[in-house]
């Protein structure tokens, strides 16, 4: 009874791998387009993005009440910095990256 299903198993191992669907080739990424946070206090990140390191602020959102809930930070022509005001205290600090691949669709599939 052993041998058989020891045959069994090794005819499976041999076979069911011939058998699974070629998986689709993955498309290459080819960077981080942009990256979305959120961060505690807008105007420090402000500051250091636009003020120290020298990024254009290309977009920002202000609020009837003068709050600013969401700015866009330039890193070149192809990457920006989004920030999101944290919705509460010590939340995650990411929200979503996006990325730029070769193939859109391949990603999709």
């Amino acid at each position: 009874m052993k041998s058989l299903l020891f045959t069994f198993l090794l005819l499976a191992a041999l076979v069911l791998p011939a058998q699974t669907p070629t998986q689709p080739k993955r498309p290459r990424i080819l960077s981080v387009a942009h990256i979305a946070l959120f961060v505690h206090g807008i105007e420090k990140f402000r500051t250091y993005y636009r003020d120290l390191l020298g990024y254009e602020e290309v977009l920002f959102l202000n609020m009837a009440d003068g709050n600013l809930p969401l700015t866009f930070v330039k890193i070149n022509d192809r990457q920006y910095i989004e920030l999101f005001l944290e919705k509460e205290t010590n939340s995650d600090r990411l929200n979503y990256i996006l990325i730029e691949v070769d193939d859109a669709e391949a990603m999709r599939a």
